[in-house]
């Protein structure tokens, strides 16, 4: 796995496990961990691409949906995994299942943090049987 793989998974599994997770602070520990078994001039380029792209993994973290050129670039990349669909706006908060808005979908404009009715409801119930 290359160090932005490891990073991707690290933080992942962080927000994961605790909704209360600080991006700062799992940053500095995800990065560290990545970049455990790179040494010499690779450590100083995976270093700076890594700080250079750290808005984007932040807005990742905090599930905003990719900008149209982070979709292009998707696209362009050739990227293994299947390409984000029409109407994709996000990932679920509670299971991470994409969320589509189909065209007429009611309350448009208004953010989406839940890919269905139902995963809204589970996680209200997650919350309240957490507290």
């Amino acid at each position: 796995m290359t160090p932005a793989e490891l990073l991707g998974h690290d933080l992942a599994a962080a927000r994961a496990q605790s909704a209360a997770a600080s991006f700062d602070d799992e940053w500095s520990r995800a990065v560290a961990r990545a970049l455990g078994g790179v040494a010499g001039e690779d450590l100083e380029a995976w270093q700076d691409a890594l700080g250079s792209t750290r808005p984007a993994w932040r807005e990742a973290w905090e599930r905003r949906p990719p900008t149209r050129a982070q979709r292009a670039l998707h696209v362009v990349a050739g990227d293994d995994r299947e390409a984000l669909p029409d109407g994709y706006v996000g990932d679920c908060a509670r299971c991470d299942a994409p969320i589509i808005i189909t065209p007429g979908a009611r309350r448009p404009g208004v953010p989406r943090l839940y890919c269905t009715d139902a995963c809204r409801r589970s996680a209200c119930a997650e919350r309240h049987a957490a507290a």
